[in-house]
């Protein structure tokens, strides 16, 4: 074989680069990788989206059981527990606060909607009057947050009870 070819055919066997093996591995890899990371987020917006639609029911429900069921000065709303991991539907009957009553769907022992694990909820008890408005004359917001990673606020009119997802 001639010089000329033995140099070109060393000089090639001695370039470094990646395989196409190599770089398959690293893009399967890659997109494991976003895979994971992406199906963490979503889950986590997807629980607080969800819980955010239960409490907005939850406070429509209140809602509406007052403007059918309210007399004079007795409202009905939705009460916060102190630790914020859980909430029920009360009746307030001439300033004395009745036991917590079953929410739609809520067939237990106790009557609360408890959160998924993680989740927290913030804000004063809402209620509402005969005509479905706060009776404190507040605006009042409610968030649920998922450890910091994920959040959604609900907001309640003071003067037309009108809730909001926000």
């Amino acid at each position: 074989m001639p010089l000329l070819f033995r140099k070109i055919i060393k000089t090639n066997s001695h370039h470094r680069g990646f395989t196409m093996i190599e770089l398959v591995v690293v893009l399967i890899v890659m997109a494991i990788m976003a895979a994971v990371i992406m199906y963490k987020y979503t889950s986590v917006n997807a629980d607080v989206a969800s819980e955010t639609e239960i409490l907005n029911s939850s406070l429509r429900f209140a809602q509406i059981k007052a403007l059918e069921n309210a007399i004079d000065d007795d409202t009905w709303g939705i009460s916060f527990t102190s630790g914020g991991s859980s909430y029920s539907l009360v009746n307030i009957k001439n300033g004395v606060q009745t036991s917590p009553i079953n929410l739609p769907g809520e067939y237990k022992l106790l009557p609360t909607h408890t959160l998924p694990s993680g989740m927290t909820i913030t804000g004063s008890t809402v209620n509402f009057d005969k005509w479905g408005k706060n009776p404190d004359g507040n605006d009042v917001s409610i968030v649920l947050n998922q450890g910091g990673s994920a959040s959604a606020t609900i907001k309640v009119t003071k003067y037309t009870g009108h809730i909001q997802i926000q």
